[in-house]
């Protein structure tokens, strides 16, 4: 076998709304966008990585807490049900808090869009 890459990032398609520094979910793959191209139809995501994000206020978050990511109201949650896996809980989060900070889960399988 021949290594191709380190596996950290990825160029994938963006949609125009995909802004550099958001968060970007691919199949079950939650990304951090960190570059487009000028037609802004593609660009790099950070397969892996600790995000600041919005966060789900009214449950607290213990460190290494799995933590999952809402599609329908675009924020991480701890609540599993309906939600994709986004990674872990970087540092604790209070209950009240509207940002948490995840570790995203790596480079585990990826799916195209």
């Amino acid at each position: 076998m021949t290594k191709i890459a380190n596996g950290r990032s990825i160029k994938v398609a963006l949609a125009a709304g995909d802004q550099v520094g958001g968060l970007k979910l691919i199949g079950t793959k939650m990304c951090r966008i960190v570059s487009k191209d000028r037609s802004g139809t593609s660009g790099v995501v950070a397969l892996d990585g600790v995000v600041k994000g919005p966060k789900q206020a009214g449950s607290a978050w213990a460190q290494f807490e799995e933590i999952y990511w809402d599609t329908t109201n675009s924020r991480f949650t701890d609540a599993s049900s309906g939600n994709t896996l986004a990674g872990v809980a970087h540092a604790p989060a209070a209950s009240g808090a509207t940002e948490g900070e995840v570790l995203l889960n790596g480079n585990a399988a990826i799916h195209a869009e």
